[in-house]
């Protein structure tokens, strides 16, 4: 009788198991237990990876990926499903003695399998990984700004995209025509298809530009970039790649006057006024140590420092010289002759003279230029007076009569009110500097509809403050508690799982990875002697609980000594 008893007894504890859980450990003799376990996890086609089959349970797939379960067990029970922490729920179907059930992975999640009369197993987890947008870089040439050369007539940028699972084989290259200066500006675009060479994750793309044909005869900008794609389905992911600009500047040796000379001598020119200013200031400060003849001279050489700056700013818009010297005017007379002053010379008859024999060219009766060559008065020294737009020249302009009422300031001994004229000079220089920028084409933004019914009303709940509040040593009371109690040292109490796991759900939108959290919660609970799961746990909220900021302690009070040594440093 007891040969034949133990014979027939159950066998469900000797049933091979590949991962079984502790909790399924102590289950009942003749409860249902997982046999045997298969994962089949088929990616996307897009991804170019093969189907794969695990025993694990646990595993990583890409998102989209369709994943199979295939579970024996023993003995069989009614029904089978998977429970997910999201809260659905799958049911499995069976067919003989296995059971199976397909689900698409759009997300990361955790899941446990549940059974009629099974013990209650752990969870695992399934993260289901996003695909990367692709990544456009530039291969040549080395700087995104590139001067043309003289005599080129061609462009050929090259650029490579790299991506994780698949770059599509065409991309498009916008080229953008900027030509003009300031206000009129003029831009044309268009889009060329290109196609790569290489492997299926990373490939090259270039073309040949003809300057001539895209319109790059003049000045002007040429602007390159590389709109890419991957091979996602069912909606590819785009990115705009970095843009390259070939730039052609007019050339300075057929420049006249001062056209050439303009750009490597401007910046000195600011340097200087700026100079201006901080001996203007500095003079300021040290008015009650200086005599006041001193000081006076001090104020009118910086009058004579920013006349010269005013006067070198004007021949680039055509003003004169003013002759005379920079000295300050006075009401001397001008000096009498004396008995030692010299006998003029005498007068000499050319052979020339009254009888029209000068080497000079006769002026043409009735010529305009002639005219104005012999009586005119030009305010314009060759193409001096041509060199700006109408705004770079107004902006020169306002710049010259605030040096004009800084340097009359100035030279009056008040240099105090020559410093706002001062100031608003460098500010008109600087507008100028400025001018010469490269324009791109205007792009509107595509910005969402404006909600009427809250304008006005005060309502601030939605709008984020500039910079993080500071978050206070005692900022998650809920997870310092959690944390305290795991702790193995005495004074360690009994840990609030249940709680703990609703602040985790509430705040998975700021956590780092909230499903690692839920998972060791679930294992602690179902192992409550555990010290691997308590200190796993541990460690999981002193990452969520961040750095504490450094809180300001008061100094203490210096003793007698020291209230001497800080007496004597001040």
């Amino acid at each position: 009788m007891v040969i034949m008893a133990a014979l027939f007894w159950p066998q469900g504890r000797a049933a091979p198991t590949e991962s079984p859980s502790p909790a399924s450990e102590a289950a009942e003799p003749d409860a249902p237990r997982i046999t045997r376990t298969r994962l089949r996890i088929v990616p996307p086609g897009y991804t170019g990876l093969p189907a794969r089959e695990q025993a694990e349970l646990d595993a990583r797939v890409p998102v989209g990926s369709r994943v199979e379960w295939l579970l024996d067990v023993a003995p069989r029970p009614d029904t089978v499903s998977a429970a997910f922490s999201e809260g659905g729920r799958l049911a499995f179907s069976r067919r003989r003695d296995r059971w199976s059930a397909t689900r698409v992975m759009d997300q990361s999640t955790l899941y446990r399998i549940e059974a009629d009369g099974m013990a209650r197993q752990r969870l695992h987890r399934i993260d289901a990984v996003e695909d990367a947008p692709p990544v456009v870089s530039l291969v040549t040439p080395d700087s995104q700004l590139v001067l043309a050369a003289a005599g080129q007539t061609t462009f050929a940028p090259v650029f490579e995209v790299s991506d994780d699972y698949g770059v599509a084989t065409t991309a498009e290259l916008r080229i953008t025509l900027t030509q003009g200066e300031g206000e009129a500006i003029t831009s044309e675009s268009r889009t060329l298809t290109v196609r790569g060479r290489g492997d299926g994750r990373s490939k090259r793309f270039s073309a040949t530009l003809n300057l001539a044909r895209e319109g790059l005869v003049g000045p002007g900008d040429l602007i390159v970039q590389l709109v890419a794609r991957d091979n996602r389905r069912p909606r590819s992911q785009v990115t705009e790649g970095p843009s390259v600009i070939l730039r052609r500047s007019a050339a300075l040796g057929s420049a006249d006057g001062l056209d050439g000379l303009l750009r490597p001598v401007m910046p000195a020119y600011f340097a200087s006024q700026r100079q201006i200013i901080i001996d203007a200031e500095a003079l300021v400060a040290e008015r009650r140590d200086l005599e006041p003849r001193q000081f006076l001279d001090r104020s009118n050489g910086l009058g004579v420092d920013q006349a010269r700056l005013r006067l070198r700013y004007g021949q680039f818009l055509g003003e004169e010289t003013e002759g005379g010297g920079l000295a300050l005017p006075t009401n001397d007379a001008p000096t009498l002759p004396t008995n030692d002053t010299p006998a003029p010379a005498p007068e000499v008859h050319g052979p020339d003279d009254g009888h029209d024999h000068s080497d000079e060219e006769l002026a043409s009766f009735g010529s305009a230029v002639d005219v104005l060559r012999e009586y005119g008065h030009a305010h314009d020294d060759g193409d001096a007076a041509t060199l700006f737009d109408p705004g770079t020249r107004s902006t020169l302009g306002n710049a010259l009569d605030a040096m004009w009422s800084s340097e009359r300031a100035l030279r009056q001994g008040r240099p105090e009110e020559a410093l706002p004229f001062a100031y608003q000079a460098l500010e008109f220089l600087q507008e100028a500097q400025r001018a010469d920028r490269v324009f791109l084409p205007r792009t509107g933004s595509d910005l969402p509809p404006l909600d009427m019914s809250r304008r006005l009303t005060g309502d601030r709940d939605d709008i984020g403050a500039r910079l993080p509040p500071v978050q206070s040593a005692n900022a998650d009371p809920t997870l310092e508690r959690a944390w305290r109690a795991l702790d193995d040292r005495p004074g360690g109490g009994r840990v609030d799982l249940d709680g703990l796991e609703r602040w985790v759900r509430g705040a998975s939108g700021r956590l780092e990875d909230p499903l690692g959290l839920i998972a060791a919660i679930d294992t602690l609970r179902a192992e409550p002697g555990c010290s691997d799961c308590r200190r796993a746990l541990q460690a999981l909220l002193w990452d969520a609980m961040g750095a504490t900021p450094a809180r300001v302690e008061r100094r203490e009070a210096p003793n007698r000594r020291g209230r001497r040594y800080l007496e004597a440093l001040q």
